[in-house]
């Protein structure tokens, strides 16, 4: 009898119709049928008597097993107490005087199998076997042991010991399949990937892993033995995925893998695997190893390919729902492989997360999701824009951010949308962006600020103030001075006032010249308003002590020695005026 191997998976019980099945139970019923009848006559021991009869019903018995052999391979059967069973039908029941189900079931069989090219003589010993009468030396399986059966196999559950094994041979064999299978996953890394993803399909060996089964030498295991296969599988899982992952980049890079549909059904199953087991780790690795391909030349193209299929694969909705579950339940465990899988999406993705943003709460996931959204999204503005338009809240800020990012041609209307809002947070926004560096060397961007120079928030004033100061344009003098002269200017507090001057001097306008020189040589009126008048002519006096130009060091001198003006402005004055003079002609001047 053969021993336990690893074999090739048969047809899939699932891919037999339902008339398949039908066929096969009804050619195992006949065969049992007959060999029932033939194991009782061999039973009753009269070889004289009934050998003839014997051998006429040996040679029924094998017709209708070389029919279903020939028809659909190797018949299987479990064993059951009572029974043996094939698609939950009995195709044997015990019959007295020979119960085979029974007897093998007793022993720790779990799965009898007749292979294809089952002889008469192979047949015959199995009957001898079968009904001889129990022993204390022999079990019936030991016998079918020492029978030779080379086309039968008997399968058994692990706590079980197998006739003619010790158990350390027991032990070792078990050992011995479990390297088979690591060795063909090490080999093979298509096996590798289906048997990842648990999809029975055909490998060189012989089950599924996971879910939760183990078929070893063709029949399921035991509880046992399904524990420790499984907790190899796990202690060695990483280690076979990055065996699999570096050996399939070795072959990308040595040139030797010609078969790009086979790279990619291969790196989209591997990231399945991946997300579905929430290893964003593994899927960054991937995506950083491919996007490395295309910075050399002979591997460009084939890096280029993966990677436009593994954004396609990630931005389809049965997988992007996985992140997007992530990024609504709060703050990320892993943020970088999170934006690594967001960023390299397709433009077909965009719907699913402008659509998802009102519901992630936590700043920094917004963010990620609007860096995603400018990276796919770049060259197509109307979604963002419409959003912009008819979204509410948190959203249009959000999608400005992005207009922005994607420097549509579009944004500058949309900035001017959004100052001219009721919404203050929204043109706070708006404000925010317009002072980044890349829009401050534009025109519109400048007009915009000033403008926002007049709204009616103080936070709002100061930020544009803030973004036209980065600018370092002079063109804004005018503004400046225009929103400085307003009477409502004055009643504002000390704060934004110091701010404006601050300006006005570091911009080094000549045309406030006028307007500073004028605070200074104002007078005095009434018993009210000099301390008032005091602190405008210090933020003057602080504005022309930026400005390094001799008109400002005129002005300054002169208060100096204006004597109208209180000791704190003089002292402020004649001090401005020396580092002015350093500043001007040197510090020997």
């Amino acid at each position: 009898m053969s021993e336990p191997t690893l074999l090739p998976s048969q047809i899939p019980v699932e891919a037999l119709t339902m008339s398949d099945r039908m066929k096969r139970v009804e050619h195992a019923q006949t065969f049992f049928a007959e060999l029932t009848k033939c194991l009782a006559i061999r039973a009753r021991g009269d070889a004289e008597k009934d050998g003839q009869k014997f051998r006429a019903a040996l040679q029924r018995t094998i017709s209708p097993l070389e029919k279903y052999l020939v028809s659909f391979g190797q018949l299987a059967v479990l064993v059951e107490e009572s029974a043996l069973m094939m698609f939950d039908n009995a195709v044997c029941q015990s019959v007295e005087p020979v119960s085979i189900a029974g007897r093998l079931g007793a022993e720790g069989v779990c799965q009898l199998t007749f292979l294809p090219g089952m002889t008469m003589d192979e047949l015959e010993r199995f009957a001898g076997a079968i009904t001889a009468p129990a022993s204390r030396a022999a079990s019936c399986t030991d016998l079918l042991w020492e029978a030779d059966l080379p086309h039968l196999r008997l399968d058994y559950a692990e706590e079980f010991s197998i006739p003619g094994m010790t158990p350390a041979a027991v032990s070792a064999e078990v050992s011995r399949v479990m390297e088979c299978l690591f060795s063909a996953l090490r080999e093979n890394t298509g096996d590798l990937r289906r048997i990842l993803q648990g999809v029975p399909e055909e490998t060189e060996f012989h089950g599924e892993v996971p879910p939760k089964t183990v078929v070893i030498a063709g029949c399921p295991a035991d509880e046992a033995l399904k524990k420790r296969v499984q907790a190899s599988l796990e202690e060695n899982e990483d280690t076979l995925r990055q065996k699999a992952e570096d050996r399939v980049f070795d072959l990308i890079e040595s040139g030797r893998s010609d078969r790009p549909d086979s790279l990619e059904k291969f790196f989209t199953g591997m990231t399945d695997i991946f997300l579905r087991e929430g290893d964003l780790l593994g899927i960054g690795s991937i995506v950083r190893r491919v996007s490395a391909m295309e910075y050399e030349s002979a591997l460009a193209m084939t890096g280029y390919r993966l990677r436009c299929a593994l954004q396609g694969h990630f931005s389809k909705p049965e997988r992007l729902n996985v992140i997007c579950a992530l990024l609504v339940q709060g703050k990320l465990d892993d943020p970088e492989s999170v934006q690594l899988y967001l960023n390299t999406l397709d433009d077909s993705a965009v719907p699913a997360l402008i659509e998802l943003l009102p519901s992630v709460s936590v700043d920094e996931n917004r963010r990620i999701i609007r860096q995603a959204l400018a990276r796919a999204g770049k060259g197509l503005p109307e979604p963002f824009v419409t959003a912009f338009r008819t979204g509410k809240g948190q959203l249009v800020r959000d999608m400005l951010a992005v207009i922005d990012e994607c420097d549509f041609p579009e944004k500058f209307a949309c900035f001017e949308e959004a100052l001219q809002s009721n919404d203050k947070t929204l043109q706070m926004e708006a404000v925010s962006l317009l002072s980044r560096e890349k829009n401050l060397s534009s025109e519109q961007a400048v007009k915009m600020l000033c403008s926002a120079l007049k709204s009616t928030e103080a936070a709002i004033r100061m930020a544009a103030l803030k973004g036209l100061l980065a600018s370092g344009s002079t063109r804004v003098g005018s503004t400046l001075l225009e929103v400085m002269q307003q009477e409502v200017f004055e009643k504002r507090s000390l704060d934004e006032r110091t701010a404006f001057f601050d300006v006005l001097g570091t911009l080094n306008l000549p045309v406030a010249l006028p307007y500073l020189s004028q605070i200074l040589s104002r007078k005095k009126r009434g018993f009210f308003g000099g301390s008032r008048l005091r602190e405008d002519k210090l933020l003057a006096i602080r504005a022309l002590s930026k400005m390094v130009l001799i008109p400002s060091f005129k002005i300054l001198q002169g208060a100096a020695e204006d004597e109208s003006n209180d000791n704190k402005v003089r002292e402020e004055a004649k001090a401005a005026c020396g580092t002015m003079k350093r500043a001007l002609f040197g510090e020997g001047k």
